[in-house]
């Protein structure tokens, strides 16, 4: 829980220095929910964070490109876990595959 933890204090620090608002909201009553250092969080499985900036063909059906090239910024590059062709569990072979 301490990785999570950091990741959500991490994210709100960014979103501070953004101005963003944080729509982030876990119901205690969600099976996977828990608490911890007084804050709730819900966990699944066995939480493979996966696909959070797809991997497309054009601006309007993804983040990146083939590449992984951002769309909005000619010069960034998300790589890692985040960027999946495909939502499929587990996300391990995708991710090989797209480091080829």
């Amino acid at each position: 829980m301490k990785g999570a933890a950091y990741g959500r204090q991490f994210a709100r620090t960014v979103f501070t220095r953004l101005g963003a608002q944080d729509h982030t909201h876990y119901d205690p009553s969600d099976f996977g929910y828990v608490a911890y250092e007084g804050q709730g969080y819900a966990i699944r499985g066995g939480n493979h964070l996966a696909g959070t900036h797809i991997m497309g063909t054009t601006k309007t059906n993804s983040v990146v490109d083939k590449n992984q090239r951002s769309w909005d910024h000619e010069n960034l590059y998300l790589v890692g876990g985040g960027s999946m062709p495909i939502r499929r569990w587990p996300p391990c072979a995708s991710k090989a595959v797209a480091t080829f």
